[in-house]
């Protein structure tokens, strides 16, 4: 797989609405300031500062280093990361947007309907 430039990143980012735009900026010019008003060449450095700040997990990064920007979250959870697969479901760990609780949340297949 080929790597992304910070450029993309930046983008994927922004699709996926993980980071609210305002602490996007904060923290931009933050990880500016450290390198001389130059962000880093690498997207990994972009991601690693986002994960140090606490504003994505590596969960994030992970998915969206593979240009996914969709599917982070699931009603009114932002899924936080993958905590295992079984036969039947997937169970992640998801945080209530207005109540900011920690949460794990089943996910069950969708499964087609029968037509009678």
């Amino acid at each position: 797989m080929a790597k992304i430039g910070v450029k993309k990143f930046l983008e994927f980012v922004q699709r996926s609405q993980l980071v609210d735009e305002d602490k996007l900026k904060e923290s931009l010019l933050e990880l500016k300031a450290q390198g001389d008003g130059k962000l880093p060449s690498d997207a990994s450095g972009v991601a690693e500062h986002f994960v140090n700040a606490e504003l994505l997990t590596t969960w994030h990064v992970e998915k969206l280093m593979k240009g996914k920007s969709k599917g982070f979250y699931l009603g009114k959870y932002k899924l936080l990361g993958h905590l295992g697969t079984g036969g039947m479901s997937t169970v992640y760990l998801a945080q209530h947007v207005l109540m900011d609780q920690k949460r794990a949340i089943k996910v069950l297949p969708q499964i087609g309907r029968a037509h009678v």
